[in-house]
């Protein structure tokens, strides 16, 4: 558990470190809405379902909460450091605005899954993982 101190207070936030390659670190971001268990951890969070609409930012869906006027589009110049924005075919996150986001990021790349959806590296593997380790082999 990584401590992350913010202005609403202490939270801690779950970490795993898989293999050892003193060259190359990896963060994968998930984000809210899924238990660990996604990537093969037996360890569960809180199911996410009360916690992520509260959280939810504006979205296609109609769903708004928390975060419906939180953009930190501004800042997105600001992280220098290699990033693979993952967008699908049939996600309710915006392709083309994955697109924009990774054309923001001084060292971002852009992966589009054209069968996949919000989980692409499951129903679009063929796309996901060759672009994932492309992404990785590159650095």
């Amino acid at each position: 558990m990584v401590p992350v101190s913010t202005p609403a207070g202490e939270f801690r936030v779950w970490t795993k470190r898989v293999g050892s390659n003193p060259g190359l670190t990896v963060l994968l971001n998930g984000g809210p809405g899924a238990t660990s268990e996604l990537y093969g951890d037996p360890l569960t969070r809180p199911h996410q379902p009360g916690n992520l609409r509260p959280m939810q930012g504006p979205s296609e869906l109609g769903l708004s909460g928390s975060l419906e006027d939180w953009d930190r589009s501004a800042s997105l110049p600001q992280i220098d450091v290699p990033t693979l924005v993952v967008g699908a075919t049939h996600d309710t996150m915006d392709p083309a605005h994955m697109r924009w986001m990774a054309g923001q990021l001084p060292q971002g790349q852009y992966l589009h899954c054209p069968d996949g959806s919000h989980l692409a590296q499951f129903d679009d593997p063929s796309h996901y993982f060759p672009g994932l380790i492309g992404f990785l082999t590159a650095l």
